[in-house]
């Protein structure tokens, strides 16, 4: 028999996608091979369930312990310019002792966004992972007057880069790009910022070219993060009172961005 590691109480599995059971504790025991979906729970009232990631258990794994390290693709949906659907994955590379999972787009994906095509690369949830890194080419986002894209969702979030997104910044061909979406560290900021975000999700944006982070601002062609967020009644009731729940500015490591919950 197998088992399935790495999860928590947090979280839940199926081996049919519909019948879903709670995880008990960081391993699940006892399982027949096959192939299995692991998700965050749904939460009343304060979050949906989470993507599922797909996991394979084989009966003799690691040594004959039936353990098996799981790997997990990204879903990959396209839309060319002449408005043609495509769909495909692409591998993920998660370090556990980093917490990172990355997703380098290929190709095909590369000349999608560049002739003016749309790309969304969805990442599911991996336990223990809170940072998420997609690269290609750099020159994917440095078409001038292309109005298609790429979007990557992940739990943390999701980000939109314009395909136009790097025009203008010198240094950049044949290079590649990287952009990262990291839960961030509150404990790192100032007491006034930290009771002004609360319990509320805060995330870091980080950009680099070629792994050398890059501070990247250009106005005319924001990039566009959404956070998974269910705003409180107040919140609701007086946005007023809470500009930040609709839109604003926010500099973030090697990164300006525009900002939506």
């Amino acid at each position: 028999m197998g088992r399935i590691t790495g999860v928590s109480t947090a979280m839940e599995y199926s081996a049919d996608g519909t019948n879903w059971t709670a995880c008990a504790g960081t391993a699940v025991t006892g399982l027949s091979a096959g192939a299995y979906h692991v998700r965050y729970q749904a939460v009343t009232g304060t979050s949906f369930a989470g993507v599922a990631a797909d996991v394979t258990v084989t009966a003799a794994a690691c040594a004959g312990t039936g353990v098996t390290s799981p790997s997990y693709s990204a879903s990959v949906s396209e839309i060319d310019a002449s408005g043609k659907a495509l769909k495909t994955a692409l591998g993920i590379t998660v370090s556990q002792s980093q917490k990172t999972a990355s997703v380098k787009a290929g190709l095909e994906q590369s000349n999608i966004i560049m002739a003016g095509g749309t790309v969304v690369v969805t990442i599911p949830t991996i336990p223990n992972v809170t940072a998420y890194t997609i690269a290609l080419p750099a020159e994917s986002l440095s078409s001038a007057g292309k109005v298609g894209g790429l979007t990557l969702q992940t739990d943390a979030g999701s980000v939109a880069l314009p395909a136009n997104m790097l025009t203008g910044i010198a240094g950049t061909a044949g290079k590649n790009a990287e952009l990262s979406i990291a839960a961030a560290d509150k404990s790192a900021l100032p007491e006034s910022v930290k009771a002004a975000v609360g319990t509320r999700p805060l995330i870091q944006l980080t950009l680099s070219i070629d792994g050398k982070q890059t501070e990247w601002s250009n106005p005319g062609t924001p990039v566009t993060v959404s956070i998974p967020y269910t705003p409180t009644a107040d919140e609701l009731a007086h946005p007023e009172k809470h500009p930040h729940l609709v839109s604003g500015r926010q500099r973030q490591s090697g990164l300006r961005s525009k900002r939506s919950l």
